[in-house]
């Protein structure tokens, strides 16, 4: 067996350390399967999601907001949560899910449309036009929170 001589082992080492030192590119070239099933149970994550992400900004960010500016601080807030759940969600799945946060969004917003109907306030009344309009837009924000966490893990391409 023969010896490797000096230069063998010293261009080894140098393509090791070059190696090493450059970092290693990953790029998503492959999209997610049409055909991946809707799974329940990040349904209800996403809804845990949600609750979340109000208690963390309402609690964060209403302390700090005068009087005036309450109710459009907290319709914002509202809408953000939604992102955010939906964000949150796309990162910590291990596969592609973006209908869950959407689903969990709806059913997120049913369930607190309906807590007005124990109001003695016809303000806080609910009806189809109102739940249908607020589903499509809470729909949407968590569906593009998802899709940004996604591609924030790198679990569907930049340009998805």
């Amino acid at each position: 067996m023969a010896k490797p001589s000096l230069d063998d082992l010293l261009d080894s080492s140098e393509t090791r350390a070059s190696a090493a030192s450059q970092p290693e590119r990953t790029t998503v070239t492959k999209t997610p399967p049409a055909n991946q099933a809707f799974s329940w149970p990040w349904v209800w994550v996403s809804l845990g999601s949600f609750v979340l992400a109000q208690f963390l900004l309402h609690g964060l960010i209403l302390k700090a907001a005068s009087a005036h500016g309450m109710f459009l601080l907290e319709a914002l807030i509202d809408i953000f949560t939604y992102v955010l759940g939906g964000f949150m969600v796309g990162v910590v799945s291990p596969r592609v899910r973006v209908l869950e946060p959407a689903a969990g969004a709806v059913i997120a917003l049913v369930l607190t449309l309906h807590v007005g109907m124990w109001m003695p306030f016809s303000f806080f009344s609910t009806g189809l036009v109102k739940t249908v309009v607020m589903s499509l837009v809470v729909a949407f924000c968590a569906y593009e929170g998802a899709v940004l966490g996604e591609k924030v893990t790198r679990q569907l391409p930049p340009d998805a």
